[in-house]
């Protein structure tokens, strides 16, 4: 299964993208400085990337343009190595970064920043959640006989 913000690209960039299967929407959260409690408040900080245009660009830039920000000129993004994100947010260089495993389980055992956003808790059990099909699956497999309706 594909991570989708980096497909928004090809299809932004007008390629012939179809898709045929779900696409993984991200285990993924958002740690910020106590500046930012929310994807608004992103408005004139720092957001770590890895690359310009990269799959975390695309996804905070996305969401932010959902909440009326202009990604282009509202908010700062810094280029650094992802392993480096947390530190950088720790250190106040950056005000905010997209934690993915194993990243994101370091920031909160260090208690750096704090979340704004955990899409396996947002999203859980939403029909197109990765997370909630493989809730399902764990059910179905402990309880084989099972015939009745799973949510």
């Amino acid at each position: 299964m594909l991570f989708g913000p980096p497909m928004g690209l090809r299809v932004d960039a007008g390629d012939p993208v179809v898709f045929l299967a779900g696409v993984h929407i991200g285990c993924v959260e958002i740690f910020a400085s106590e500046r930012v409690r929310t994807i608004r408040d992103l408005k004139g900080k720092t957001f770590a990337i890895a690359g310009s245009r990269d799959a975390t660009y695309v996804l905070i830039a996305t969401m932010a343009a959902h909440v009326g920000l202009n990604p282009e000129t509202d908010i700062i993004w810094p280029i650094h190595p992802f392993g480096a994100w947390p530190q950088l947010l720790a250190e106040g260089k950056v005000d905010g970064f997209l934690g993915f495993p194993p990243l994101a389980q370091e920031a909160r055992a260090k208690k750096i920043g704090h979340v704004i956003l955990n899409t396996p808790k947002e999203f859980p059990r939403r029909p197109y959640s990765t997370q909630s099909q493989q809730r399902q699956l764990t059910r179905k497999e402990k309880t084989p006989r099972h015939t009745g309706n799973l949510r």
